[in-house]
Protein backbone atom coordinates (compact mmCIF):
# COMPACT_ATOMS: atom_id res chain seq x y z
CA UNK A 1 0.00 0.00 0.00
CA UNK A 2 1.03 3.59 -0.58
CA UNK A 3 0.12 6.23 1.98
CA UNK A 4 0.28 10.00 1.92
CA UNK A 5 1.26 11.24 5.39
CA UNK A 6 0.69 14.85 6.44
CA UNK A 7 3.31 15.59 9.11
CA UNK A 8 1.68 18.83 10.18
CA UNK A 9 -1.71 17.25 10.88
CA UNK A 10 -0.37 13.76 11.64
CA UNK A 11 -2.89 12.17 9.33
CA UNK A 12 -2.50 9.57 6.64
CA UNK A 13 -4.47 8.79 3.52
CA UNK A 14 -4.33 5.57 1.49
CA UNK A 15 -3.37 6.47 -2.08
CA UNK A 16 -3.02 2.96 -3.49
CA UNK A 17 -3.75 -0.41 -1.96
CA UNK A 18 -2.39 -3.74 -3.11
CA UNK A 19 -5.29 -5.82 -4.43
CA UNK A 20 -5.61 -9.34 -3.04
CA UNK A 21 -7.94 -11.78 -4.71
CA UNK A 22 -10.06 -14.36 -2.93
CA UNK A 23 -11.94 -12.35 -0.34
CA UNK A 24 -9.01 -11.11 1.72
CA UNK A 25 -10.14 -9.07 4.73
CA UNK A 26 -7.25 -7.30 6.54
CA UNK A 27 -9.34 -6.78 9.67
CA UNK A 28 -9.07 -10.54 10.39
CA UNK A 29 -5.30 -10.33 11.02
CA UNK A 30 -3.09 -8.75 13.63
CA UNK A 31 0.59 -7.82 13.58
CA UNK A 32 2.74 -6.98 16.55
CA UNK A 33 6.34 -6.44 17.60
CA UNK A 34 7.54 -8.21 20.74
CA UNK A 35 10.97 -8.61 22.32
CA UNK A 36 12.79 -11.70 23.55
CA UNK A 37 15.70 -11.35 25.97
CA UNK A 38 19.08 -12.68 24.83
CA UNK A 39 21.56 -14.41 27.15
CA UNK A 40 23.41 -11.12 27.63
CA UNK A 41 20.23 -9.12 28.29
CA UNK A 42 19.81 -7.59 24.82
CA UNK A 43 16.22 -7.19 23.63
CA UNK A 44 15.70 -9.11 20.39
CA UNK A 45 12.79 -7.82 18.26
CA UNK A 46 10.34 -10.33 16.81
CA UNK A 47 7.71 -9.32 14.24
CA UNK A 48 4.54 -11.41 14.22
CA UNK A 49 1.41 -11.65 12.10
CA UNK A 50 -1.50 -13.98 12.77
CA UNK A 51 -5.28 -14.29 12.66
CA UNK A 52 -6.92 -12.23 15.40
CA UNK A 53 -8.75 -15.33 16.65
CA UNK A 54 -5.41 -16.94 17.61
CA UNK A 55 -5.26 -18.01 21.25
CA UNK A 56 -1.98 -17.94 23.16
CA UNK A 57 -2.27 -21.50 24.42
CA UNK A 58 0.77 -23.11 22.76
CA UNK A 59 -1.32 -24.90 20.13
CA UNK A 60 -0.62 -22.69 17.11
CA UNK A 61 1.96 -23.74 14.54
CA UNK A 62 4.56 -21.01 14.14
CA UNK A 63 6.82 -20.31 11.15
CA UNK A 64 9.94 -18.51 12.44
CA UNK A 65 12.27 -16.92 9.94
CA UNK A 66 15.78 -15.58 10.50
CA UNK A 67 18.82 -14.35 8.58
CA UNK A 68 21.34 -12.55 10.79
CA UNK A 69 24.05 -11.60 8.31
CA UNK A 70 25.57 -8.78 6.26
CA UNK A 71 23.57 -6.09 8.07
CA UNK A 72 20.56 -6.99 5.93
CA UNK A 73 17.11 -5.99 7.13
CA UNK A 74 14.38 -8.60 7.36
CA UNK A 75 11.66 -6.13 6.45
CA UNK A 76 8.11 -6.67 7.55
CA UNK A 77 5.82 -6.21 4.60
CA UNK A 78 2.52 -7.60 3.40
CA UNK A 79 2.78 -10.71 1.24
CA UNK A 80 -0.27 -12.56 -0.02
CA UNK A 81 1.95 -15.67 -0.12
CA UNK A 82 1.66 -15.89 3.67
CA UNK A 83 -2.13 -15.86 3.73
CA UNK A 84 -2.41 -19.59 3.09
CA UNK A 85 -0.43 -20.31 6.26
CA UNK A 86 -2.18 -17.63 8.31
CA UNK A 87 -5.61 -18.89 7.27
CA UNK A 88 -4.61 -22.35 8.46
CA UNK A 89 -3.80 -21.05 11.93
CA UNK A 90 -0.06 -20.45 11.55
CA UNK A 91 1.71 -17.54 13.18
CA UNK A 92 4.34 -16.00 10.89
CA UNK A 93 7.32 -14.55 12.76
CA UNK A 94 10.59 -12.84 11.86
CA UNK A 95 13.43 -12.81 14.41
CA UNK A 96 15.45 -9.59 13.98
CA UNK A 97 18.63 -11.06 15.43
CA UNK A 98 22.10 -9.56 15.72
CA UNK A 99 23.91 -9.64 12.41
CA UNK A 100 20.83 -8.08 10.75
CA UNK A 101 20.66 -4.33 10.19
CA UNK A 102 17.31 -3.29 11.69
CA UNK A 103 18.85 -1.92 14.87
CA UNK A 104 21.82 -0.14 13.29
CA UNK A 105 25.51 -0.72 12.72
CA UNK A 106 26.30 -1.80 16.29
CA UNK A 107 23.57 -4.48 16.09
CA UNK A 108 25.11 -5.79 12.89
CA UNK A 109 28.65 -5.75 14.35
CA UNK A 110 27.45 -7.72 17.38
CA UNK A 111 26.45 -10.57 15.06
CA UNK A 112 29.57 -11.07 12.96
CA UNK A 113 33.09 -12.47 13.24
CA UNK A 114 33.96 -13.19 16.88
CA UNK A 115 30.41 -12.17 17.85
CA UNK A 116 28.70 -14.53 15.37
CA UNK A 117 27.50 -16.80 18.16
CA UNK A 118 25.15 -13.97 19.23
CA UNK A 119 23.23 -14.53 15.99
CA UNK A 120 22.58 -18.14 16.95
CA UNK A 121 21.83 -17.59 20.63
CA UNK A 122 19.51 -14.67 19.76
CA UNK A 123 17.48 -16.92 17.46
CA UNK A 124 17.28 -19.62 20.13
CA UNK A 125 16.18 -16.98 22.67
CA UNK A 126 13.41 -15.90 20.27
CA UNK A 127 12.21 -19.49 19.84
CA UNK A 128 12.27 -20.09 23.60
CA UNK A 129 10.36 -16.86 24.24
CA UNK A 130 7.66 -17.74 21.71
CA UNK A 131 7.26 -21.14 23.39
CA UNK A 132 7.32 -19.78 26.96
CA UNK A 133 4.75 -17.10 26.09
CA UNK A 134 2.46 -19.78 24.60
CA UNK A 135 2.49 -18.53 21.02
CA UNK A 136 3.50 -22.07 20.03
CA UNK A 137 5.21 -25.20 21.33
CA UNK A 138 8.40 -26.93 20.27
CA UNK A 139 6.39 -29.65 18.51
CA UNK A 140 4.70 -26.98 16.34
CA UNK A 141 7.69 -24.73 15.64
CA UNK A 142 8.99 -24.49 12.07
CA UNK A 143 12.23 -22.56 11.48
CA UNK A 144 13.65 -21.34 8.20
CA UNK A 145 16.48 -19.32 6.75
CA UNK A 146 18.12 -19.10 3.35
CA UNK A 147 21.70 -18.62 2.17
CA UNK A 148 23.53 -17.09 5.16
CA UNK A 149 20.26 -17.64 7.04
CA UNK A 150 20.78 -21.32 6.25
CA UNK A 151 24.01 -21.13 8.25
CA UNK A 152 21.92 -19.80 11.14
CA UNK A 153 19.40 -22.63 10.79
CA UNK A 154 22.14 -25.26 10.63
CA UNK A 155 23.85 -23.87 13.73
CA UNK A 156 20.72 -23.58 15.89
CA UNK A 157 19.56 -27.04 14.84
CA UNK A 158 22.86 -28.46 16.07
CA UNK A 159 22.81 -26.37 19.25
CA UNK A 160 19.17 -27.09 20.21
CA UNK A 161 17.71 -29.97 18.17
CA UNK A 162 15.01 -30.42 20.84
CA UNK A 163 13.57 -26.97 20.19
CA UNK A 164 12.24 -27.33 16.64
CA UNK A 165 9.81 -29.67 14.88
CA UNK A 166 10.62 -28.77 11.27
CA UNK A 167 13.80 -27.18 9.91
CA UNK A 168 13.95 -25.59 6.44
CA UNK A 169 17.46 -24.58 5.39
CA UNK A 170 16.95 -22.93 2.00
CA UNK A 171 20.17 -22.99 -0.08
CA UNK A 172 22.18 -23.00 3.16
CA UNK A 173 25.65 -21.48 3.25
CA UNK A 174 27.18 -24.13 5.51
CA UNK A 175 30.39 -25.30 3.81
CA UNK A 176 32.51 -22.21 4.40
CA UNK A 177 35.88 -23.83 3.58
CA UNK A 178 35.00 -25.27 0.18
CA UNK A 179 32.52 -22.62 -0.94
CA UNK A 180 34.73 -19.53 -0.76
Amino acid sequence: SVFDYDMNNRTQEVKKQYEVLGGYNPSLYKSERIFATAQDGAGIPISLVYKKEMKKDGNSPLYLMGYGAYGSCMETYFSSNRLSLLDRGFIYAIAHIRGDGEMGRYWYEQGKLLNKKNTFTDFIACAEYLINEKYTSNDKLVITGGSAGGLLIGAVTNMRPDLFKIVVADVPFVDLINTM
